[in-house]
């Protein structure tokens, strides 16, 4: 696994830079725990009605409880790799 994610789209790298503090050894098991929890919790907000984020009754669960779901393996591992075509910017500058 490359170090830093540096995808803009990547989920990990801000909790990668603020949480780890850009550490080039972080556990991967451990930053995948905290994003997997991050993502529960985001969804769970996102279906919960304003009045009850308004007036405080929001609980947030135990980050362990992603654990199992940390452990599997990704529907997309075994998939071949895809070469991203290249996209041309302002200036003729090719970027992927």
């Amino acid at each position: 696994t490359a170090w830093p994610p540096t995808t803009a789209w990547s989920p990990a790298a801000p909790v990668w830079r603020n949480v780890f503090k850009g550490d080039e050894n972080v556990d991967a098991e451990k930053l995948a725990l905290i994003v997997a929890f991050i993502r529960k919790s985001l969804r769970s907000l996102d279906r919960m009605p304003d009045e009850e984020i308004a007036g405080g009754r929001v609980k947030f669960g135990n980050p362990g409880s992603e654990k199992a779901l940390v452990a599997e393996d990704s529907r997309l591992l075994n998939e071949p790799f895809k070469e991203e075509p290249k996209v041309e910017e302002a200036g003729g500058v090719q970027t992927a």
